[in-house]
This record gives C-alpha cells, sequence and structure tokens, in this order.
C-alpha cells in the first residue's frame, strides 16, 4: 500500500520571514503567537525564550520578545510632595 501525503501549498503556509527592521517577522498576531506557543511546547526553557508577541511600528509586523510586558504609567496616580 502506498501512503500520500498532502501538503500545504507554499501560498497557504504561514512562515516567519526576516524583515527590514531584522527581526523574525510574522503577518498578525494569530502567528506570532502561535509561533510563541510552539516554542513553548518544547518544555526547555532558556534565559531568553521569548514570552510575548508585539506589534512593530517600523515594518508593521508582529515579533517575539523575552521582555515583560511594560507597565502603563499613566495610569497610575502620580504622588507628589510638597514641601
Amino acid at each position: 500500500m502506498i501512503r500520500t501525503v498532502q501538503r500545504v501549498p507554499r501560498s497557504l503556509r504561514r512562515r516567519a520571514v526576516q524583515r527590514s527592521c531584522g527581526k523574525t517577522w510574522f503577518i498578525d498576531r494569530i502567528a506570532a503567537d502561535l509561533a510563541l506557543a510552539r516554542i513553548c511546547s518544547h518544555g526547555v526553557a532558556r534565559a531568553k525564550d521569548p514570552l510575548r508577541s508585539y506589534h512593530c511600528p517600523r515594518c508593521h509586523g508582529w515579533h517575539l520578545t523575552s521582555a515583560p510586558a511594560r507597565r502603563d504609567h499613566d495610569a497610575a496616580p502620580k504622588i507628589t510632595r510638597r514641601h
């Protein structure tokens, strides 16, 4: 018996590519988060494993980063001292 495998056409595959900003580029947040889940599922933790995805204003794509999410400094009330 011959087993055949159907392949997804290249035009429909989601691939990470290099863009002008030099980072691995994903077309949308879903593709970036899927790549992040695939990395996390390997189970081997390293110091620089990506933690989250973010939108890049430079290339208008999505990237992965190992930096934790930034706090919104404007949301916290500012404390001023009166002398």
